[in-house]
């Protein structure tokens, strides 16, 4: 039997990954140069939870890095965040410490809406795959942007179950890092 969570409640509740997944999109637009005409950061009881509305470009490689800024993005801000917790699990197990766990917990929760929300949504992906036929004849290109496309796509059918499982290794991929660390 599976509970279904209504969407409003999951976008409620990954605000901050939500918010961070729309500054990915803005910041690669400024990277290349692509000019912003609207930003919603966080719309709340909406089919989008947020958009970044830019000019529309043909360059195949602006697309690729808007398309997945989010998840360069919050990958690695899921990973700074998820440090500080990892690092209080592995105190607590280890040494006994009493920190203040609700600021843990709450750096917790916000890389874990990070990487929750760190997959390109499915406009984004339209929006390469838009464009990719223009560059059909560059095969080197074509083929490494398909393939990342198609593996994002199938990452986006199987949503929330990805934004969760990737949660998980961003939480792991911290703790082991902070585990070399300290020991």
């Amino acid at each position: 039997m599976f509970i279904v969570i209504p969407g409003w409640f999951i976008t409620f509740c990954t605000f901050p990954g939500i918010v961070s997944h729309e500054i990915g999109h803005r910041l690669f637009c400024d990277l290349a140069g692509v000019p912003v005409y609207k930003i919603r950061y966080f719309i709340f009881f909406s089919k989008t939870a947020g958009c970044v509305i830019h000019r529309r470009t043909s360059r195949l490689k602006h697309v690729f890095f808007i398309t997945m800024g989010p998840f360069i993005l919050n990958s690695v801000l899921s990973f700074l965040f998820f440090l500080p917790f990892a690092g209080f699990m592995h105190t607590q197990i280890y040494y006994g410490f009493r920190f203040s766990l609700i600021a843990y917990l709450v750096l917790g929760w916000i890389a874990s809406t990070m990487a929750f929300n760190a997959f390109p949504s499915n406009q984004d992906l339209k929006n390469l795959k838009e464009v990719l036929p223009e560059y059909a004849n560059r095969r080197k290109h074509f083929y490494t942007i398909w393939i990342c496309y198609l593996i994002f796509r199938l990452c986006s059918a199987l949503e929330p179950l990805t934004g969760f499982l990737y949660a998980l290794f961003m939480l792991l991929i911290s703790s082991g890092f902070m585990w070399l660390v300290l020991f």
